[in-house]
């Protein structure tokens, strides 16, 4: 077997690996099932008229022989789930807002800021002018 574990004393299989920690053994798959055929004789017409009828689903499944998910989905016209999945579903981008354009025409040709952008960067002008300012006085009192 491979060595599927590194421990300090050095790489172990999995089985040494339970057997130095105390767990049990793997259990080993000793047969392999087959998997069943898809039943192509059924009729499902008659499945869904007896359906309608009143029999129940799991009843009907043990009489044809599928299994109940198969009834419940052959209830549906020719077998098939509605277009598009049948659930109306949101689109990725339903609900979100719309983002505002970073930067808009002005009428004279140039272009200003609008949005988040733009408050952000009239704050920053401002807070600059009162730092301007208060330099140019520091420098007045120094000289």
């Amino acid at each position: 077997m491979k060595a599927t574990r590194m421990m300090k004393t050095g790489p172990r299989c999995e089985d040494h690996f339970r057997q130095m920690a105390g767990m049990p053994p793997l259990r080993r798959i000793q047969e392999v099932k087959e998997m069943p055929k898809i039943r192509a004789d059924v009729d499902w017409d008659e499945v869904r008229a007896q359906r309608a009828a009143g029999i129940s689903a799991t009843e009907l499944a043990e009489k044809f022989g599928v299994h109940v998910s198969s009834v419940y989905l052959h209830m549906k016209p020719n077998g098939t789930k509605p277009a598009g999945g049948g659930k109306a579903r949101r689109s990725p981008k339903a609900g979100r807002r719309a983002s505002s354009p970073t930067s808009v025409s002005s009428p004279d040709g140039g272009s200003r800021s609008s949005g988040v952008i733009g408050d952000t960067l009239a704050r920053l002008r401002r807070e600059r002018d009162r730092i301007d300012k208060a330099i140019a006085a520091l420098e007045a009192i120094e000289t």
